[in-house]
């Protein structure tokens, strides 16, 4: 799938990401990958879209819920992340990441209390 472009190709590349297309949607109407294509913009340095999934506040939200016993399956049920993605937030957050037998353990000791 990964193909060369001409310095031409290339420029319209970079022009339609400025013009707010994602490099997934360029990839598919060029028929090449996205890795591509974000290491084309990687070369010429265009800067990459920040693409926030949450707002600030629902992190927060996740750190709390996750404080407070919620597991990362959880939470990737209630927010638009995967475990992972909810993971590596916590991480991002400073949030130590509980051991997966001890957080089975702790929701059944929850449940039975």
């Amino acid at each position: 799938m990964n193909r060369k472009f001409t310095n031409d190709q290339e420029q319209e590349i970079i022009s339609r990401y400025l013009l707010g297309e994602s490099p997934d949607q360029i990839a598919i109407t060029l028929k090449t990958s996205a890795v591509t294509i974000r290491n084309i913009l990687y070369r010429y340095n265009v800067p990459r879209r920040k693409t926030r999934k949450l707002s600030l506040e629902q992190e927060y939200e996740i750190v709390r819920l996750y404080s407070e016993g919620k597991s990362s399956v959880e939470l990737s049920k209630i927010y638009p992340l995967t475990q992972k993605a909810i993971r590596n937030l916590l991480h991002a957050h400073n949030v130590t990441i509980r051991n997966r037998k001890f957080s089975v353990k702790e929701t059944l000791n929850n449940k039975e209390c």
